[in-house]
């Protein structure tokens, strides 16, 4: 986004998109970084795993996912990350933060 309107604008409509970020459970992932905080939301229909990194520094993960997810996506950029051996490998840039989607095998 090129200002904080269209910012706003962008997570107003993820959020009607993905009802799961308001009505969905939430559950803390242990990602070992103390930099970083993650979780995820859940309901019936969607997983989401939201990745968000607090600092100024670049900051390197491996999430555990569980099984039958072939990767995840992000719901802004439409980014893809794969899965390998049941981890997610991810870099996040200064205070980046991810919105992922898990597409099932």
């Amino acid at each position: 986004p090129h200002s904080l309107w269209q910012a706003i604008h962008q997570f107003i409509q993820a959020r009607k998109e993905n009802p799961v970020l308001g009505l969905g459970k939430f559950q803390k992932i242990e990602c070992k970084n103390p930099a970083v905080f993650c979780y995820t939301r859940t309901n019936l229909d969607e997983d989401l795993i939201v990745i968000n990194n607090l600092s100024s520094d670049i900051q390197y993960l491996k999430i555990p996912i569980q099984e039958g997810i072939g990767s995840v996506g992000d719901i802004f950029s439409k980014e893809k990350y794969p899965i390998v051996d049941g981890q997610l490998d991810i870099m996040l840039s200064s205070y980046q933060y991810l919105w992922l989607k898990k597409d099932h095998m």
